[in-house]
C-alpha cells in the first residue's frame, strides 16, 4: 500500500519551499517576471481560451455584463506582452487559477481546480522554429530538475530518479513507433523508457487521419508546439507537466481556423492578423502537478485543496491516500 514520504503538515511547508525554488530557477532561466492576471474576462474580448473547443467556461453576471472564469491565459498573456511593451527575449508569468467543470473524470492528475504557472515571452519572427522551441523546453525541464535537487537536500527520503535531459519526438514519429496504441498509451510506453519526453506537433491529423490530441486553433502553432511529459514512478504512469508552443502568426491562424471550421474572428484574432500583438512563445506549467511529482505523491489531492466526492475520498483512503479537504 502507498505511504507518503512527507507527512501532511510537513508537505505544506515543503510546497512553499518547492514553489519558491522553482519560481527562482524558472524566472532566471526563462527571463520571465511574475505579474498579476485576471480570474475572469468578458467573452466578447475573445481572450478566454477554447482549449480543445468542447469545454464550457464557468460564467456569471455582474449587472448587465456576462463574465467568464478563465480556462487559461494564453491569449491574455500575448495581449499583455503588447500592453507592457515587453522586449524580445523577456516575458511574464502568472499564478493562474481556473475552474474547468467539464473535467468529468476526477483522477490522480485531474481536479476541477486548475493551477498553472502561465507564462509568455516576446520573440522575433526568426525564432518561430522548432529548434527555438526545444531550447525553451530544456530551460523549463532544467528548472524542474534543479528544484528536485534542492528538495532532495532538504528531504533525503525523496528519490534522485529524474532523467538528466529531455527526449524529443514528433507525434507522427511516436505514432509510427506504436501504431496499434492510442495516443495516451504511446505516451506511457515512451515515457517509461525515456523518463522525460517532449512530444511536438500536436493538433493536425497524423497520417492515420487522427490527431495526437485536440488543440484550440488560435493560440499554439500546431507545427511548433507540444507537451512535456515525465514518468511518474509512484503511479507507474505518464504525467504531463506542461503544454506549450510558439504562438500563431496570421498564416497559422488562418489555416488552423479553416481546418477547425471556425469563421468567427474576435478582436484578439484581428490583433494577430494585423500583427498588433507581438510574436511570442508560451504555455502553462501545472503547479500542483510539479508539487505532486517532485514530492513523490500518489495523488494531486495530496498537494491541492479542492472538491472530491466523499465516495471517491474513501476509495483513495482505502489505498493509503489521504486527500486534503
Amino acid at each position: 500500500m502507498y505511504k507518503t514520504k512527507i507527512e501532511k503538515w510537513e508537505t505544506q511547508l515543503a510546497i512553499k519551499k518547492l514553489e519558491d525554488f522553482f519560481k527562482e530557477e524558472f524566472s532566471k532561466r526563462m527571463a520571465v517576471t511574475q505579474v498579476n492576471g485576471p480570474l475572469f474576462v468578458e467573452p466578447s474580448t475573445g481572450l478566454n481560451d477554447n482549449l480543445s473547443g468542447t469545454e464550457t467556461p464557468v460564467s456569471f453576471n455582474y449587472n448587465d455584463t456576462n463574465l467568464e472564469i478563465v480556462h487559461s491565459l494564453a491569449k491574455w498573456k500575448r495581449f499583455a506582452l503588447w500592453e507592457f511593451q515587453v522586449p524580445p527575449g523577456k516575458g511574464i508569468f502568472v499564478h493562474m487559477d481556473a475552474i474547468r467543470p467539464n473535467e468529468n473524470y476526477l483522477t490522480k492528475y485531474h481536479s476541477l481546480h486548475v493551477e498553472q504557472y502561465d507564462w509568455e515571452k516576446t520573440i522575433l519572427r526568426r525564432n518561430r522554429n522548432i529548434d527555438f522551441l526545444f531550447k525553451e523546453v530544456e530551460k523549463i525541464y532544467q528548472s524542474i530538475l534543479e528544484t528536485k535537487r534542492k528538495m532532495i537536500n532538504l528531504y533525503p527520503a525523496l528519490s534522485d530518479n529524474m532523467a538528466k535531459e529531455v527526449t524529443f519526438i514528433s507525434s507522427e514519429e511516436l505514432r509510427q513507433l506504436y501504431p496499434e496504441l492510442t495516443p495516451e498509451e504511446r505516451e506511457k510506453e515512451f515515457a517509461e523508457i525515456n523518463k522525460a519526453i517532449f512530444i511536438y506537433g500536436i493538433g493536425y491529423n497524423l497520417l492515420d487521419e487522427k490527431p495526437h490530441g485536440l488543440r484550440a486553433p488560435d493560440y499554439d502553432d500546431w507545427k511548433i508546439n507540444g507537451d512535456l511529459i515525465v514518468w511518474d514512478e509512484v503511479n507507474q504512469d505518464a504525467l504531463e507537466l506542461s503544454s506549450m508552443g510558439v504562438r500563431v502568426d496570421k498564416e497559422a491562424l488562418n489555416t488552423q481556423m479553416k481546418v477547425s471550421s471556425i469563421d468567427v474572428f474576435t478582436d484578439f484574432h484581428k490583433s494577430v492578423l494585423n500583427e498588433v500583438v507581438p510574436f511570442s512563445i508560451g504555455g502553462g506549467i501545472g503547479r500542483s502537478r510539479i508539487n505532486m511529482f517532485v514530492l513523490e505523491k500518489a495523488h494531486i489531492g495530496e498537494v491541492q485543496t479542492t472538491y472530491w466526492p466523499e465516495k471517491y475520498r474513501q476509495e483513495m483512503l482505502d489505498q493509503g491516500i489521504e486527500l486534503l479537504k
